[in-house]
């Protein structure tokens, strides 16, 4: 499983990443705080305090997907 720390603060930011994230077969999970939402509904990543950072979940299927996961998480990937 791989968890990465984002940050998805605005509208254009949630779409994006319902956009890329819809395309991969694997269940793609968002946590914040006690809440858990489908990361690939829109309105579930509404549903959450926007302004603060995001836990994403991936069991990727397989090392050419976790690699695709990789790239298309950077944009929203908070760096500690």
């Amino acid at each position: 499983m791989i968890e990465k720390k984002v940050l998805i603060n605005t509208i254009d930011k949630v779409t994006n990443f319902v956009f890329y994230f819809s395309a991969f077969a694997e269940g793609v999970t968002v946590r914040s705080g006690e809440i858990t939402v489908d990361g690939k509904s829109i309105l579930g990543l509404m549903s959450l305090d926007l302004s603060r950072v995001l836990t994403v979940y991936i069991e990727p299927i397989d090392e050419k997907s976790a690699r695709r996961f990789e790239a298309c998480i950077e944009e929203f990937e908070v760096k500690e």
